[in-house]
């Protein structure tokens, strides 16, 4: 402990101005003028004398005093014993302030110690702008017109150009739509057919295709059975596309449809699944009327329109005559 405060002492004592004196170093500094307005850069020429081979630093930071550091130039060495450095300051308050001494640490070769030295405080006086309260409050110097930069024309040029074409491109298609005649109507949408209808004329162009002649027995009953599920899925508004045969069969029982119409076309999808699943050969006969199932349910079941009623006026005949 204590040898940390005897170093710490000896610290101290070596920058003191008196430490300074003995190494032969001096720091001087003045101004170009006493007197300056708030905001006024204040150019403090700093000249130092030291021995040969000497470094030095500043060791102020932004604000010296009351006054604010703008600028720190580099310290210039004029010669090996001689250097000099200008601080540009600052002061943004009026009145007659001295600007405190400007400290500089220096270290003189074959000596580890860090010295520091300062400048001489430095009196001036920082006024404001003198206000003439009679007169009417105007700028103190008029506006400045800046002249147009060349990029600034080209942008402008550029911009008008565009606008013009714009314009034309409208005024263009405006005149072109006027020419052009009234827009024909869209045709009516094409009538839809009943689902019995679609199923037989389907049914038809397979019969024509004469597929299970041929031997084709699998696409023979694939395309037999997958008009029919079509067909139930539009009349009964269904998945059956989706469905097993166990589901159609089943979700076809909330209809009431009487055996001897649900019995062939259960025939039918079992058949089929056997034919396309599990290479199933069925009899000759059986091609036929698998067929002749598929017309058959279709006709049973297909959608009857509604009895129309009588118009109005034999409905009159019909009471006047009741």
């Amino acid at each position: 402990m204590t040898a940390r405060v005897i170093v710490a002492a000896a610290a101290l004592l070596a920058m003191t101005p008196g430490g300074v004196s003995a190494q032969g170093l001096q720091a001087s500094a003045g101004v170009d003028s006493a007197r300056f307005l708030v905001g006024d850069w204040i150019h403090v020429h700093v000249r130092f004398i030291h021995p040969a081979g000497t470094g030095l630093q500043p060791a102020f930071g932004d604000t010296v005093g009351p006054f604010t550091v703008v600028r720190l130039g580099s310290v210039e060495h004029l010669g090996a014993t001689e250097s000099r450095a200008v601080v540009v300051l600052a002061r943004y308050d009026s009145g007659a302030t001295p600007i405190p001494p400007l400290a500089f640490f220096a270290q003189v070769p074959g000596d580890s110690a860090v010295l520091r030295l300062a400048t001489e405080p430095i009196p001036v006086v920082v006024r404001t702008v003198p206000v003439d309260t009679s007169a009417e409050i105007r700028d103190i110097k008029p506006p400045v017109g800046l002249p147009w930069a060349i990029w600034e024309l080209a942008s402008l040029a550029g911009f008008l150009a565009s606008l013009a074409m714009l314009t034309l491109h409208a005024v263009r298609a405006w005149k072109e739509r006027k020419k052009k005649p009234a827009p024909a109507e869209a045709p009516a949408p094409p009538v839809q057919l009943p689902a019995h209808e679609i199923a037989l004329q389907k049914l038809g162009a397979l019969r024509e295709r004469k597929l299970w002649e041929q031997g084709l027995l699998k696409p023979y009953y694939s395309e037999v059975t997958e008009i029919v599920r079509e067909y139930i899925e539009l009349r009964f508004r269904t998945r059956a596309l989706e469905q097993t045969t166990d589901e159609i069969l089943e979700g076809l029982r909330v209809f009431a449809l009487p055996p001897e119409t649900t019995a062939p076309l259960e025939r039918l999808l079992r058949v089929a699944d056997l034919v396309k699943f599990a290479k199933h050969q069925p009899p000759i006969a059986e091609h036929p009327e698998a067929m002749t199932s598929a017309q058959r349910f279709v006709e049973l079941t297909r959608q009857r329109p509604a009895p129309s009623s009588p118009p109005d006026r034999q409905r009159k005949e019909l009471h006047v005559g009741a």
